[in-house]
């Protein structure tokens, strides 16, 4: 039976070195998962651009695919951190079955699916003819990635749950490993293309889901696959977690596809200095958000033990140690902007000084994302992850699209300054909105913690009825 980490004492011990030693395997496990974007990228530019342009017109895809094993992993780590802060066994085993059940088989489903309709896929999602040949063949090998990974996601997250942030750290950097050595081999010694790029993925993400299947079902298994049978409670439970969150995921790629639709008015170099500066900022804002994803386990297992005082004391300090962490990273970035621009690009290229004034102004946002990062880690830990798909949708479709709508107008004269502004402004505004939603709605929070949360939709349901059953009682009398 899965136990807390005897070595994080998340319940007793002091809350600042609690955050520290569950952020720091997941800082580093973010960073190497954003240096895995950038090292891609320059195995696939040494192929050709019509390849670049083919691995980014997939990317989008791929991760709107992918948000449902991302989703599911987070609403049943959530789940089963607050199983384990509760000492209910029971709930924890079931949730963890139930958990691998459905990311198995929904895993299969999309990722055969997606290999088999591949082009259909890319044809609806407008891929031109140059690149659709080129696309089709990428996106039909890493879609059958999916099946592997999203039990390999479903098992980090039990991991994260327990407190184990290191399984996670250990699996994505033997991915990265992997990848550059099978990128290498396919890529410079077998010519093989963007066909090359996509089996690297696959036999790197492939070869490093072996670990996690045999844990979860084989090795002193934390899955007994002989007793395992069709649970709907549980299910329904992990889905009423796991569904706002795998439409938040899915709204926000999308949201970017429409992003993209005002930026390509400024012309390529600005797109591309875009592009680049996206590689480096997902760098650093995904370390930043490594204190917002060990808010949420040690919010998980506090609010399960009913410790709502420490959840108060967790998130005051996390905020704190979410901004300062935030602060360093923008620091070792903006002021070396010329220099890390030089490591892509020529000076003499147009490219070079959009990229340059973009990481001026667009990634300072690194500061307001920590505070939503924490925010969403915090409601993730609650299970209310209805307010992060609120918010996620609230940063790009009121904040972010807005914003870069009205910066954008030729009355404003700001060329693609809007843009990085625009970004900047939308982080900003989205740091307010979700950290007061924090603030304003921590009767939730306290909810969760005593069993008295009702939903909202609970709520409408039952003065639905309730008037219901009134105008049937009046026409029976």
């Amino acid at each position: 039976m899965l136990k807390l980490n005897k070595d994080t004492d998340i319940l007793n011990g002091n809350i600042l070195s609690i955050i520290v030693w569950i952020s720091i395997p997941i800082i580093i496990t973010n960073f190497i998962d954003g240096f895995y974007g950038i090292i891609d990228s320059w195995f696939v530019s040494s192929i050709g651009s019509l390849e670049v342009a083919a691995v980014t017109f997939v990317s989008p895809i791929y991760e709107t695919i992918n948000a449902v094993g991302v989703g599911l992993s987070i609403a049943g780590g959530s789940l089963v951190g607050r199983y384990l802060g509760q000492k209910d066994d029971e709930k924890v085993s079931n949730t963890m079955e139930q958990l691998s059940i459905i990311a198995l088989v929904i895993g299969c489903i999309m990722g055969i699916g997606s290999c088999i309709f591949a082009k259909q896929i890319l044809i609806h999602a407008s891929a031109t003819e140059n690149i659709l040949g080129a696309a089709e063949n990428y996106f039909r090998i890493i879609a059958l990635t999916e099946p592997f990974w999203f039990l390999t996601l479903v098992y980090m997250a039990i991991r994260r749950a327990q407190g184990d942030t290191k399984a996670t750290m250990k699996i994505n950097m033997w991915s990265l490993i992997l990848k550059i050595i099978f990128s290498a081999i396919f890529i410079f010694v077998f010519n093989m293309g963007i066909i090359g790029v996509a089996l690297s993925t696959l036999l790197a993400k492939v070869l490093c889901s072996v670990p996690p299947i045999l844990a979860l079902f084989f090795k002193d298994p934390l899955v007994d696959i002989k007793k395992a049978k069709i649970r709907m409670p549980v299910i329904k439970g992990i889905l009423i977690v796991a569904i706002p969150l795998i439409l938040e995921k899915s709204m926000v790629s999308y949201g970017f596809v429409l992003i993209n639709g005002y930026i390509v008015e400024f012309g390529e170099p600005v797109l591309a200095a875009y592009g680049l500066t996206n590689k480096v900022n997902t760098v650093i804002f995904k370390m930043t958000s490594a204190v917002g994803t060990g808010i949420s386990v040690i919010v998980a297992q506090n609010l399960g033990a009913k410790n709502i005082d420490r959840v108060k004391e967790v998130i005051q300090k996390g905020v704190v140690m979410a901004i300062a962490f935030a602060c360093v990273c923008a620091l070792c970035v903006v002021p070396f902007r010329a220099q890390i621009a030089k490591m892509f690009l020529e000076t003499t290229d147009p490219t070079y000084q959009h990229m340059v004034n973009a990481m001026g102004i667009y990634t300072i946002s690194v500061i307001p994302w920590a505070i939503t990062e924490l925010s969403l880690g915090v409601f993730q830990g609650t299970a209310l992850t209805g307010y992060n798909l609120l918010i996620s949708l609230m940063r790009i479709y009121v904040f972010r699209l807005p914003t870069l709508a009205i910066l954008t107008l030729p009355a404003l004269a700001l060329n693609e300054s809007a843009i990085w502004y625009a970004m900047l402004i939308s982080n900003i505004l989205s740091a307010m909105f979700s950290f007061s939603l924090v603030i304003f709605r921590r009767k939730d929070i306290a909810a969760v913690a005593d069993g008295s949360y009702i939903s909202p939709v609970k709520k409408f349901n039952a003065r639905f009825s309730s008037k219901l059953n009134k105008g049937i009682d009046n026409n029976l009398n």
